[in-house]
């Protein structure tokens, strides 16, 4: 089945697993039951014949809105199948961060669970949707658009034949790394493939490791670095429906994992909860958390008695540029970059930069499917696999060819492992009427990335800090939330108008910022994808 460049398709390879291991346990999302390949390629296979049904075909976008659920996996195995384009859709989206991503995606069919219906339903009419998939069997219905997974799953119509290029698109997966909108990554089935596998000689995985994760399936950790990972090393994965740190290595030692993946934010949550004897009662040989500090990266291969991967950098346009390997700890979190790309350190004329000083990353694909495919209806500056692609992000690279990152463009932030861009932030704080001016910026959290602070201008008098942050949860995704919030007469801006934001970056957390957090204002994690979600201490 394998091409000379390997197999054609992520469909081709799951089927060659089901063929020869088909008995061996492939997922597990959170307290359901193992699927084993063959399961997996069953109901993939019966899912797949229901979107045909449905009118889905090869090209078509298929949106995804979900948490962790074996769904899920089954909605982006059938689209691989059928030659569709999977949208996965960030679970937590709400509001206009949601229909931007659909309307841009064009979408027509829509897979989601009953939080991320309520979330559609409350956008109005969405033109070009003409089927909504509930995973949910017991949801209310949406008129002329429901349609139960379970009809899809049981309905037993023939597959189609469908022949997919490894240069076909696999997926869209948006991200928002830079100031503007969020942008769509055209992926291919042959970079699924190659990240998969970039893992697992990296660390040289084998049908015997199992991958324990909380990482989501609508991101590019949960997808590339997670689920195809085990699919081209052969082996199981079990997604975890939420974090919790109080309960992850207990899960994970239950799960009889030998390879945990996650965020450094994550990590850092999991050393903070009391030790407990039978952490050592594990397999754990490998952790994957970055970044994190060096004297926590060592609190940790200390307490459960694994090495913790600190090294390496990447983007869901590039995942990864460089990973570390289980034997070449380094405090700096710089590793060597991929043999089949390129990268370079560049200044801001595009010129490269000496081997120690600090440029932004730029990355190249030496072969087809090393990076991202470029941007969906080429929003932003698209870079395809012959060019050049610009990260945003600085770093460097040492004579020895090891690469570091640095630091993110000063308007980009990253919170709870979620990109936020503060431009599409600032448009929906502008919707909320009485709302002059708005400012995002970053403040450093203590548990790693940012913390998010606004600078806001109000007409009249601001509201109560409770009904600002009620006003806030209902139109931002939870993550975007901001923690700090400043009321200000005017902005801080150029001639032009611009606003200067290095100066509010500067300034900080000044006596007059409102803590949402000190104050107690808070989402539960039940509240976080309601539609009109409730403060809570």
């Amino acid at each position: 089945m394998q091409t000379k460049g390997g197999w054609p398709s992520v469909a081709d390879v799951l089927r060659d697993r089901a063929q020869h291991q088909s008995d061996t346990p492939f997922v597990r999302c959170g307290d359901g039951e193992w699927l084993t390949y063959l399961d997996v390629e069953t109901r993939s296979d019966r899912i797949a014949a229901g979107l045909a049904r449905l009118g889905v075909s090869k090209g078509d976008r298929v949106a995804m809105i979900s948490t962790n659920r074996p769904e899920t996996v089954d909605v982006i195995f059938a689209c691989a199948k059928l030659g569709a384009i999977e949208v996965a859709l960030s679970a937590w989206l709400k509001g206009e961060f949601l229909r931007y991503q659909l309307e841009d995606s064009g979408a027509e069919v829509i897979a989601t669970d009953d939080e991320g219906l309520a979330s559609i339903k409350a956008l109005g009419a969405l033109s070009h949707v003409r089927s909504i998939v509930t995973l949910d069997s017991d949801i209310e219905s949406v008129p002329g658009a429901n349609v139960p997974f379970v009809d899809l799953a049981t309905a037993g119509d023939p597959l189609p034949s469908v022949t997919c290029a490894p240069t076909d698109l696999m997926a869209i997966l948006y991200t928002s790394g830079t100031t503007g909108s969020p942008k769509g990554c055209m992926l291919s089935h042959r970079y699924f493939m190659t990240v998969g596998s970039a893992y697992r000689e990296r660390w040289g995985l084998t049908a015997n490791d199992r991958i324990f994760t909380a990482l989501p399936l609508f991101h590019a950790g949960g997808q590339l670095i997670c689920l195809m990972t085990a699919l081209m090393s052969g082996m199981s994965v079990a997604f975890e429906e939420s974090f919790s740190a109080s309960r992850y290595i207990p899960r994970a030692i239950e799960a009889d994992a030998t390879v945990l993946i996650g965020t450094g934010s994550m990590a850092m949550a999991i050393i903070a909860q009391p030790a407990d004897p039978t952490e050592h009662a594990n397999r754990i040989r490998i952790a994957h958390y970055a970044p994190v500090p060096p004297d926590k990266r060592r609190e940790f291969e200390k307490r459960f008695d694994t090495r913790l991967i600190n090294e390496g950098y990447g983007q869901t346009e590039c995942a990864p540029v460089s990973v570390g390997t289980p034997g070449s700890p380094r405090d700096d979190g710089a590793a060597v970059p991929l043999p089949f790309l390129d990268v370079r350190i560049a200044d801001m004329n595009g010129n490269e930069v000496p081997a120690g000083e600090v440029g932004e990353i730029l990355v190249r694909a030496k072969e087809p499917g090393g990076i991202y495919s470029g941007y969906w209806t080429g929003a932003g500056a698209s870079t395809q696999e012959t060019g050049w692609h610009h990260t945003g992000d600085n770093g460097t690279v040492d004579s020895e060819g090891n690469l570091r990152f640095v630091d993110r463009l000063k308007d980009s932030l990253r919170r709870r492992g979620e990109n936020v861009s503060s431009i599409e932030l600032e448009s929906a704080l502008l919707q909320i009427d009485g709302m002059r001016q708005a400012a995002a910026t970053g403040v450093p959290s203590p548990l790693g990335e940012d913390d998010i602070k606004v600078t806001l201008v109000y007409d009249g008098p601001p509201p109560e800090p409770t009904a600002l942050f009620e006003i806030f949860a209902a139109r931002i995704p939870y993550y975007a939330v901001p923690r700090y919030v400043e009321f200000r007469e005017s902005l801080p801006t150029t001639v032009t108008g611009r606003v200067q934001k290095h100066l509010l970056r500067d300034e900080g957390i000044t006596p007059t910022t409102w803590d949402f957090e000190a104050l107690g204002l808070n989402l539960a994690k039940d509240q976080r994808r309601q539609v009109k979600p409730q403060a809570s201490s």
